[in-house]
């Protein structure tokens, strides 16, 4: 009985993680419709990469992709390019390794559930089948995000750290710590973070608040001191200020200043202001951007404006279930309430190291920044609905077993459809725009023949997607490298390049342009002054999902 228990076990597992990998590669050409700024940027630059060994800007395998002067780091880049040699610079060849990164992401934390709950199949199960119908899983697993692919080498280093207590797990964690850092912005203060919580909590500090021998210590703190080595490339490029880059651009310390109402604030000196100290409110803002992470209606309901707004906005979620987010509070409190277990301590240094890079920038809740924690996040709500079910009347649990296996099923299928099918109309707009995906193949079915395109977009980066959906030859783009605004500059990053010139379209001056395309808007390009000039011809205009005009071609002979 128990083999073929075992068996059945087995099979369940190993098919909840085939449903999981299906859909998030499934579909990927289509659902996200069109990539974002960043996803362009990424697949671009990989596609650089793969063909003349050079990012877009001409450099030399770059540690750091300069990108649109926030420097992301390139590890995203060289795990693609087998999929862009494969399949070419496509939609799915840039999302395809966050989309096994979310994969190994949920077997990641079926693991962890399986050492977590002392090794019960079926808790095991139940936390792989949570873990795989999160929203946040999904979503980001769809769209190439750096941060997803950080996860997934973070919750690898935790689950080491948490299953083998040996000086060889501990330097296998390391190295995937590493990898983490090298992969998005968040890790290289969440890991470093992590393991300075983990070396307090192998010496139990807060019981007697010593320091053990140096003999023991130096054998305590050389995993952390292996992770510091592993990515020192990344403090070296603090010289060339590409580390701090993005944290100038999104600091609380430089966003919100001067911290206090400007209406309660003394302009002679305002740190002499009271009760409107700076460092108060400055204090008081910190803490609520880590608290914020605690809350179940930011976890489960609410959408903040700057997350409606980007790339990681889930339809009708925050990023969790909605259900889920009900039972964290109570697996928080399980947590704390047994916190002298090991497993528990780590758990909860797992969270608070995840928060940390969120709390320093301006935003109050950004799930991307703290995306470490989720895992961690989904640990605690499956101990919340444990403890919540041992606790009902035996009677009772079969009657909530039936009916949470029909919650289940129904949040499993409105989850799927909602990114797959219903985000689609939510994720058009500014962060990933319509218009290029149909317009630029279009457009390179005439370009041979005109001597100059003429582009107005809206869009400060607009130029990255006329060299993603056309795979533009990297080595013709280095050579208007010097056209390239210089590292640093604020606003509209496009560049002129080849026959593209990127600038406002005005058709009463422009009109007397010969061989000419131009790209732009209905409101630039007007149906009816195009039909008064027997010399100029619309070839097409193009829609987003939402049936909004996005863009117009039009020729000039």
């Amino acid at each position: 009985m128990k083999k073929h228990l075992k068996l059945l076990l087995i099979t369940t597992s190993v098919l909840v993680i085939l449903i999981s990998f299906f859909f998030r590669v499934r579909w990927l050409e289509i659902s996200p419709n069109t990539v974002g700024f960043d996803e362009a940027a990424l697949g671009y630059n990989t596609y650089s990469l793969l063909e003349t060994g050079k990012d877009e800007h001409g450099r030399k395998y770059p540690f750091s992709l300069a990108s649109f002067n926030d420097y992301k780091p390139a590890l995203y880049a060289y795990l693609s390019m087998p999929f862009v040699k494969a399949l070419g610079l496509t939609q799915t060849s840039t999302r395809a390794v966050s989309a096994l990164a979310g994969t190994a992401t949920i077997i990641l934390i079926g693991l962890i559930g399986y050492f977590f709950f002392n090794k019960k199949p079926l808790l095991t199960i139940f936390a792989l089948l949570i873990a795989a119908i999160q929203p946040w899983s999904l979503h980001y697993s769809r769209t190439a995000f750096e941060s997803n692919l950080m996860v997934t080498f973070f919750t690898a280093g935790v689950f080491l750290i948490l299953t083998k207590r040996s000086l060889k797990g501990e330097l296998a964690a390391v190295f995937f710590f590493a990898l983490s850092m090298f992969s998005y912005h968040s890790a290289r203060v969440a890991a470093p973070l992590f393991l300075l919580l983990y070396l307090l909590i192998k010496i139990e500090f807060w019981k007697n608040f010593k320091i053990p021998p140096l003999k023991q210590l130096k054998r305590l703190i050389l995993p952390l001191m292996i992770l510091l080595i592993l990515t020192l490339p990344i403090w070296l490029s603090v010289k060339d200020g590409l580390i701090l880059t993005r944290l100038r651009q999104e600091s609380a310390l430089k966003r919100l200043y001067p911290y206090s109402p400007p209406e309660l604030v003394d302009p002679q000196n305002i740190w002499r202001s009271f009760p409107a100290n700076p460092a108060y409110f400055l204090s008081g803002q910190i803490v609520g951007h880590f608290f914020s992470h605690f809350s179940p209606i930011n976890l489960g309901f609410r959408i903040f404006h700057w997350m409606r707004s980007s790339p990681q906005h889930i339809a009708t979620f925050s990023v969790i279930g909605w259900g889920e987010s009900l039972f964290f509070l109570i697996g928080l409190y399980v947590l704390i309430k047994n916190i002298k277990e090991r497993k528990n301590k780590i758990i909860l240094a797992w969270i608070v190291s995840g928060i940390a890079p969120a709390i320093v920038t301006w935003t109050w809740f950004h799930p991307l920044r703290s995306l470490n924690i989720y895992p961690a996040v989904i640990i605690i709500c499956v101990l919340g609905m444990i403890r919540l079910f041992k606790l009902l009347p035996s009677l009772l649990k079969p009657v909530v077993l039936i009916g949470f296996s029909l919650l289940f099923l129904m949040q499993t299928s409105y989850v799927i459809n909602n990114e797959i099918v219903y985000n689609v109309y939510e994720s058009h707009g500014e962060y990933q725009p319509g218009g290029f995906k149909k317009g630029v193949p279009e457009l390179v079915k005439i370009q041979d023949d005109y001597e100059k395109i003429i582009i107005e977009t809206p869009h400060a980066q607009g130029y990255i997607f006329f060299l993603f959906y056309q795979s533009f030859p990297p080595k013709l783009l280095h050579e208007f490298t010097s056209n390239r605004k210089l590292p640093g500059t604020e606003g509209d990053l496009s560049f002129d390049f080849y026959k593209y010139e990127f600038r406002k379209i005005y058709w009463p001056d422009d009109q007397q342009l010969k061989q000419t395309v131009f790209w732009g808007s209905s409101m630039s390009l007007p149906e009816d002054e195009i039909l008064k000039d027997p010399d100029a011809r619309i070839i097409k205009e193009f829609e987003n999902v939402a049936g909004n005009s996005t863009a117009v071609i039009v020729i000039k002979d």
